[in-house]
């Protein structure tokens, strides 16, 4: 504990003062709060995106960030919140790394995170609660891998976790009822094949389910809805029912990526209209109040209008983003391309964008679903077109 004091009036600076003098200037510390009430001020307090700065403050905030008590604290108050994580790549040859979506509405930013390990290519991701499971992939000279890890989003730490008794590639993977399956993505086979296997994250256990799959052995995308996981390959959807281990056909036309559930509606794009898939009703609807979504951003005037009313400004390019659901509104990252006129170089320079769009939605008494942009920010700037890999939304 530092003591601060005043310089004694003989000026002498390497005069101690008495004890008895400076008691009054003693700050008060904090092993003398007990730890429930200053985790109880923190998480009320304090929003969890300022939780690294106050790590840095003193060796015993530092300490208290390392630990889950605080994380508890939240969750037990319902303060824990939703933040959306990006994977996100710098072709040609960089692996992907993840970003955090910081800041809301129209101050959104990006931020880029470390690991210490790499993200595989056509890896499966799931999320419970605070955790992210990643899932296969390939690693080196296009290999599959049965590897399997976890990132703790609390403190952005890592950890191996029991290997699949497959290798998977572009497999699909949903969580219910506390278990993880995971669907396809092996080496190419005569069809059909056994090819779903279950964790049991208690158990840390994986088992083979004894199910055979007649399709394609890497997939589009993958969402759960009523409990159940729905998969889209290159030409059909089909759903699979973890409790009743069976399998069901979906849509005879496919929905589209990017996609991402909200409320147990499917939400996806065709073009730059935002459709919504109802599975009770079996019906595939345009989402209403929105004549498109934001296409072309005139940083002059500041707004967005619809495609084809302004030459030269940049264009969010809708099939290549990713959307995922941040606290009940449709987020949607998309990625677009300005060429700017650099006159102290007098060379033309192409200039990368990432834009988050969000939309907040409102199902109706009629059944319609009701959309509303609320915001469309710039959120990355690169001199290289980044990919969005996938979006992932944790609860922390």
């Amino acid at each position: 504990m530092v003591v601060i004091s005043e310089i004694p009036d003989d000026g002498d600076p390497n005069k101690k003062p008495q004890e008895e003098e400076v008691q009054h200037n003693l700050p008060t510390s904090f092993a003398e709060i007990p730890n429930d009430i200053i985790e109880t001020c923190i998480a009320t307090r304090v929003r969890r995106c300022h939780y690294p700065e106050l790590s840095r403050t003193s060796r015993f905030f530092h300490g208290l960030m390392k630990e889950t008590r605080l994380y508890e604290k939240r969750s037990s108050l319902g303060l824990a919140e939703s933040v959306l994580y990006a994977l996100i790549r710098s072709p040609p040859h960089d692996p992907p790394s993840w970003y955090i979506l910081h800041g809301n509405n129209n101050s959104r930013r990006l931020c880029r995170i470390n690991l210490d390990r790499a993200m595989p290519l056509g890896c499966a991701v799931v999320t419970i609660g605070p955790e992210i499971y990643v899932i296969g992939g390939s690693v080196g000279q296009n290999m599959r891998t049965s590897g399997v890890f976890l990132i703790d989003c609390r403190f952005h730490r890592s950890c191996s976790l029991p290997s699949m008794r497959m290798d998977r590639y572009g497999a699909a993977a949903g969580v219910i009822d506390g278990k993880i399956y995971v669907i396809g993505g092996c080496e190419d086979r005569p069809l059909p094949y056994d090819c779903v296997e279950v964790f049991d994250v208690k158990t840390q256990v994986w088992e083979m389910c004894g199910l055979n799959l007649a399709s394609e052995t890497k997939f589009v995308a993958y969402v759960v809805m009523e409990e159940k996981i729905y998969v889209l390959d290159a030409q059909k959807c089909f759903a699979f029912e973890p409790r009743e281990r069976k399998w069901q056909h979906w849509l005879k036309r496919p929905w589209y990526r990017p996609c991402c559930v909200v409320d147990d509606l499917l939400y996806t794009m065709l073009g730059h209209f935002l459709f919504v898939y109802d599975p009770k009703e079996n019906s595939l609807r345009r989402v209403r109040g929105l004549d498109g979504l934001p296409i072309l951003y005139d940083p002059k005037k500041k707004s967005w209008r619809p495609a084809g009313a302004v030459d030269g400004l940049p264009c969010l390019v809708y099939n290549e983003s990713e959307m995922a659901n941040l606290g009940g509104k449709l987020v949607i990252l998309g990625t677009s391309e300005q060429d700017l006129w650099i006159e102290a170089e007098k060379e033309a320079v192409k200039e990368a964008h990432l834009w988050c769009v969000e939309i907040a939605l409102e199902r109706r008494e009629d059944g319609e679903v009701w959309g509303n942009v609320e915001s469309a920010t710039l959120v990355l700037t690169s001199d290289i077109s980044p990919s969005i890999e996938l979006c992932r939304t944790v609860t922390i």
